[in-house]
C-alpha cells in the first residue's frame, strides 16, 4: 500500500478515481496500475484507475467489480438480472439519502435499457451468428460506467507536494469516455457559495466536459432524456463491440459469447 498517488496520476497521465462515498482519505487504498477499470477493493473507498493513452472508455462490462456480497450463480440467470444487480450496487455507492444521485442511476439504467429496446433490430443482426449464447439486453453493459460520488484530483494552488484529502473534489458522477473525463452534475438551481465554489472551479479548471442536469428532469423525465442530456458519446455505446460481454466472466457467471462456426 502507498500513500502518494503515483507520478503519471499527478501529471493526469492516470486518473485515479476513487468513488462511492463523500470523503477520501489519501492513504485509504491501495493503488493498482496493471489495469485500466480496475476496482481496489479498501474498505468504503473503491477506486479506479484509468491510464488516459490507451483510450479504452470504461464501460460496465470491462469495469472489475468487488463486491462485498457477491452474486450466487444461480441468483443471475439472465441478462436482466445481471444489470439489475449491477444497478442496485451502483445506487448504494449513491449514499443511502442522496435522492437525487439515486434518481439519476434510475433512469440512466432505464435509458440505457430504452436505447438497447429501440435498436434491438440491428443489435440482433450483430448477434445472430451467437444466438442462444447471448440475449439482446447484454448489449446494455456497453454502457460508459457511473462513477457517483467521485473524487477528482484537483490540487490546490498551496499543494506542498504531497496528495492531501483536500486535493480532492468530490463530484456527482464522473464517466471516462476514451477520450475525455465527463463529470455529471445535478442542477437543483443553488448557487455554489464559500468552499464549495472554489472547489468546482478548481475541477473547471482542469477543462473536463461538464454537463448539468436539470433536477426537476430526473423525476418526469421521459426514456432517452437523459442520455440525450449526456451527450451523443452515451448513445449508441455498442458500436465499437463486436459482441456484447458482461461483467460477470469470471465471477462463477460464463461470458455469455461463445463464437460458433
Amino acid at each position: 500500500m502507498t500513500n502518494a498517488v503515483p507520478d503519471r496520476a499527478l501529471n493526469q497521465e492516470l486518473l485515479c478515481i476513487p468513488f462511492g462515498s463523500d470523503f477520501y482519505k489519501p492513504n485509504s487504498w491501495e493503488l493498482n496500475t496493471k489495469t485500466a477499470g480496475e476496482f481496489v477493493p479498501r474498505p468504503g473507498v473503491p477506486a479506479v484507475m484509468i491510464d488516459r493513452g490507451s483510450r479504452t472508455p470504461l464501460k460496465i462490462n470491462n469495469t472489475i467489480f468487488t463486491f462485498k456480497t457477491p452474486p450466487r450463480p444461480g441468483e443471475l440467470i439472465d441478462a436482466g438480472a445481471q444489470l439489475e444487480f449491477i444497478r442496485q450496487f451502483v445506487d448504494r455507492l449513491c449514499g443511502q439519502w442522496n435522492k437525487l444521485l439515486k434518481l439519476f442511476i434510475h433512469n440512466y439504467f432505464k435509458d440505457i435499457k430504452h436505447e438497447v429496446e429501440n435498436n434491438g433490430l440491428v443489435l440482433d443482426e450483430k448477434i445472430e451468428k451467437v444466438i442462444g449464447l447471448c440475449e439482446r439486453r447484454h448489449w446494455c453493459f456497453s454502457a460508459l460506467m457511473p462513477l457517483p460520488r467521485a473524487h477528482i484530483y484537483a490540487p490546490c494552488a498551496k499543494n506542498s507536494g504531497n496528495v492531501e484529502a483536500q486535493d480532492y473534489v468530490c463530484v456527482d458522477f464522473a464517466f471516462w469516455d476514451g477520450s475525455e473525463l465527463v463529470i455529471a452534475t445535478i442542477d437543483s438551481g443553488q448557487s455554489l457559495i464559500g468552499k464549495k465554489k472554489l472547489e468546482w472551479q478548481r475541477v473547471v479548471d482542469l477543462a473536463p466536459k461538464i454537463v448539468k442536469i436539470p433536477s426537476d428532469t430526473l423525476y418526469k423525465a421521459a426514456p432517452g432524456t437523459l442520455l440525450s442530456l449526456l451527450g451523443p458519446q452515451f448513445r449508441n455505446f455498442w458500436s465499437d463491440e463486436l459482441f456484447p460481454s458482461t461483467p460477470f466472466r469470471g465471477r462463477g457467471i460464463a461470458d455469455p459469447i461463445k463464437q460458433v462456426a
